[in-house]
Order: structure tokens, then sequence, then C-alpha cells
């Protein structure tokens, strides 16, 4: 590969080809399997490969910060998932947000998070698109899927005038 001599450091290099193959591919194996592809963008960042990504089967973009929620709000995509627990501070700026696009999913992995979540959403008279996290092994964050905890949980987000409860969602990072 010929590199221009005053490239500047640092920077990434991509090899479009190969990602035009890779995100096609995905795509079309996900609509094959009827499914619906939210992608995830925290490592590329960017609006150009967010595009590539979605082609085809698609079913929003998954974000890890509220920065990366508005900014690819910005850019005009309307349906994100925040992908983190939310903290209780950071609520009122999610359910803002959410009110600017068609749907920004948050996830809730505690009864104290899910309180707080309720009660800021009640307050802004919205319903608030909501998963519950369950912990696939990793330990990070999330329920585990077979404690009680976890059915008590689902049982009240479904059952929330102020939550619309969208499922369960794991994030298996080490696989």
């Amino acid at each position: 590969m010929n590199l221009p001599a005053d490239l500047g450091t640092p920077c990434a290099l991509v090899d479009l080809d190969a990602v035009e193959r890779n995100t096609l591919a995905m795509s079309e194996r996900v609509a094959r399997l009827g499914g619906r592809l939210r992608p995830h963008v925290k490592t590329h960042k960017t609006v150009e490969a967010a595009k590539l990504q979605v082609r085809g089967a698609f079913g929003g973009l998954t974000v890890s910060t509220l920065a990366e929620a508005r900014f690819f709000a910005r850019a005009g995509f309307r349906d994100l998932t925040y992908a983190v627990p939310i903290a209780p501070a950071r609520m009122r700026e999610a359910v803002e947000l959410g009110r600017s696009i068609d749907r920004l999913s948050v996830l809730v992995d505690s009864e104290l998070a899910m309180r707080a979540l309720e009660s800021c959403s009640a307050s802004q008279r919205v319903r608030t698109p909501v998963f519950l996290k369950v912990d696939c092994g990793n330990h990070r964050a999330g329920v585990e899927p077979t404690s009680l905890e976890a059915r008590r949980l689902a049982a009240r987000l479904a059952a929330s005038a102020h939550l619309e409860f969208r499922g369960l969602l794991a994030h298996a990072g080490h696989a």
C-alpha cells in the first residue's frame, strides 16, 4: 500500500472495500434470518460507516454514550439504543433527547434505576422505551437472567404506565 508521505499521525486507515463487503454480508444474513440489524457504532463513531452498516435489515443504531446518541440523531438516525444501564443523573437528558427522535431506548438493571426512570418519565409526561439489561457471563452489568430479581424487574417494567418494556438486552462483549 502506497501512502502519502504527508499523512498525519495518528490516523485511521480503512479498507473501504472490506468494510462494504462485511457490512453487506451482515445485512444480507440478518435479512435472510428475518431479523433487523441494530449495529453498534462505538468503535468507528462515524456517520459514513453507520450508513454502510444499516443497509438492508435496518433496526436502528446502538450507542454507548449520550453524546454519541446526540451526534447520530443530528445526522438523521431516528431510532437509537443507549446500550449502557442508565444512571439516574442522565435520565432527564436521555428522555429529552428521546423526544427529538422517533425512539431512544435505554437500559436498566436495578429496581432503583427502574423507579428513577419511571419517575423521570412520568414528570416529563412521556413513555420511555426500556430494555432490561441481563448479564451474559462477563459480570460487568445486568441482572442474572434466571434470578427472581430479573423476573420481578421484567414484570414491573411491563406493567409500568410510563415505561415501554422492549425486552431483554445482553451484550456479549467477550464473544
